[in-house]
């Protein structure tokens, strides 16, 4: 295993850390008050996705960077880095989030604060920073991050295509870009089971060990099915090894995978919502009240089904709805779900006027509230 990647490959770390230099560099530059860089995500716990090709060795996912300063009004020139820097590496994203260090010792159990305590590696500065981030056990993770990642992931695979033409066909938004959304979305099915018990764990190996145990032991949700439990294994495996197995069509296989996501989701959404729900439609609905604020909302919820919710949540509630009524599905109640999820969306102020076209309308509609309200 190298420093960034499982490939124990020098030349792999000495392209990663270079770029990684750069990238602090750039940082500093428009963010003098830097007093800490942190590296998360895959690379952080070095398990990033890389190849080796004949210009050299590459990253294939993201970069996820945490700076760390007393000075939190550099949002956006760090902002303008993160664009930049993804242009020049040639991947989907370098995210750059800003925080002071008076939020470390108030961070409350998440997903993202487990893997910075357990999987972040100090590029710049003050290493100490990272002791004082709590010591978050797998069991304190609430039901809502599995739900959350998955939501997330939706909108990663909406943003990944869109639809041109009758019949409808896929046009990817770049085909390296959208094999990565198909592959975040499988993991996440494991990834969402496994924090709902309690047993999440920062590394993908691990994670990947501790599905393929249940699925031995008969752990495993009976519905789930061999086949996806299959798909699964094998996006963790190309996040691990990237192209180390063959890998089916990417259209062909997000259809195939949305059954098993819609039962992932509805059964998550209903262990953080403690109460059955049978379908999306009604799934949207028991969200959308558990997220309703103040009597005035309650009262008027039929007339306008997002009234009463933060605008954070009425995005949320649309996006599995608009992936499920994807015209290349022939569920029956397609038609039914997309002009459920344009109702929710009203409730957007900047949806307003925006989803009344087709499909891939709403689509680019509910990934653009996404970006605004939920991303970042």
């Amino acid at each position: 295993m190298g420093r960034f990647t499982p490939l124990a490959d020098p030349q792999v770390d000495d392209a990663i850390e270079l770029q990684l230099r750069r990238a602090v560099e750039a940082i500093r530059e428009a963010h003098p008050a830097t007093e800490a860089v942190f590296l998360l995500g895959g690379f952080g716990r070095a398990e990033g996705s890389a190849v080796v090709e004949e210009g050299g060795a590459r990253a294939l996912n993201d970069y996820d960077l945490l700076v760390i300063s007393q000075d939190e009004r550099g949002k956006r020139p760090l902002r303008d880095v993160s664009r930049t820097l993804a242009e020049a590496f040639r991947i989907d994203f370098v995210d750059i989030g800003l925080w002071s260090p008076a939020v470390l010792d108030r961070l409350s159990p998440t997903i993202f604060n487990y893997d910075l305590k357990h999987g972040a590696q100090v590029l710049f500065g003050r290493a100490e920073l990272l002791d004082r981030v709590p010591c978050f056990t797998a069991t304190q993770l609430p039901p809502w991050e599995g739900v959350q990642l998955l939501l997330n992931r939706m909108a990663g695979l909406l943003s990944g295509f869109a639809l041109r033409g009758e019949p409808a066909l896929v046009e990817r938004v770049g085909p390296q870009y959208f094999r990565n959304q198909v592959v975040k979305v499988l993991v996440a099915c494991g990834d969402a089971l496994i924090v709902q018990e309690g047993a999440y764990r920062h590394r993908y190996a691990e994670r990947r060990e501790i599905l393929r145990l249940w699925d031995r032991g008969g752990n495993l949700p009976p519905w789930l099915g061999r086949e996806a439990t299959a798909r699964m294994d094998q996006a963790y495996g190309e996040k691990l090894a990237p192209g180390s197995a063959p890998w089916p069509d990417d259209v062909g296989l997000m259809v195939e995978i949305l059954p098993t996501l819609e039962r992932i989701f509805l059964h998550c959404l209903a262990r953080y919502l403690r109460r059955e729900v049978s379908s999306l439609a009604s799934a949207a609905d028991a969200y959308l009240d558990t997220h309703r604020l103040g009597w005035l909302g309650r009262a008027i919820a039929v007339l306008r089904p997002a009234a009463g919710v933060p605008q954070r949540h009425i995005v949320y509630a649309s996006l599995p709805l608009i992936l499920f009524s994807l015209p290349l599905l022939h569920a029956e109640d397609r038609v039914r779900l997309a002009r459920k999820a344009r109702g929710v969306l009203r409730g957007a102020a900047e949806g307003e006027q925006k989803n009344d076209g087709g499909w891939d309308a709403l689509r680019r509609v509910g990934v653009q509230l996404w970006e605004r309200h939920c991303h970042g």
